[in-house]
This record gives structure tokens, C-alpha cells and sequence, in this order.
């Protein structure tokens, strides 16, 4: 979020803001509804899930006792590229 952060911040303060706020509300939300989001279709396991938060997609893992954001990428990316650079 960092990064996503320092990127939107160059153009408008006021969007990085807004949208770092909405990132860490959808992150929250997750502990409520932990089946809320689809299942990542590339991994195809009902433990790691997506949330959509225009333009980003928030991936998650369900563990026993943990819930884990495990990327946010912006949806123009491959995730096949994301994991590499990992």
C-alpha cells in the first residue's frame, strides 16, 4: 500500500488519500465476511480470494487463525508477472 500510496500521491493527494482509506476499509470488511471474496481463479483454491477495489485487486489467504493480504495489484497487471517480481 506504501507504494500505491507514494505513486498516487505525485498527482493527487486527495485520491491517495480516499483510496488507501477504501484499500484498509475493504481490508477490514474481510473480518467480517471472510468467504466475501471470489476465489482467485489462478491459484483456484477456496483459501486465497480476491476483493475488487477499482483499479486494484486485493488478494487474500484464509489460514486457521489469520487472514493475510497477500498482494494488492492494479488489474492492468498479470498476476503471473506480480508473483515473479515476488
Amino acid at each position: 500500500m506504501e507504494a500505491i500510496l507514494t505513486y498516487h500521491l505525485r498527482d493527487s493527494p486527495v485520491y491517495a488519500s480516499e483510496l488507501i482509506d477504501t484499500l484498509l476499509e475493504q481490508a477490514m470488511s474481510i473480518l467480517e465476511h471472510l468467504k466475501r471474496g471470489r476465489i482467485l481463479p489462478e491459484i483456484d483454491d477456496p483459501s486465497v480470494r480476491e476483493l475488487f477495489v477499482s483499479p486494484y485487486r486485493m488478494m487474500y489467504s484464509l489460514e486457521e487463525n489469520l487472514i493475510r493480504i497477500i498482494g494488492i495489484v492494479h488489474m492492468s497487471r498479470g498476476l503471473r508477472n506480480y508473483w515473479r517480481e515476488q
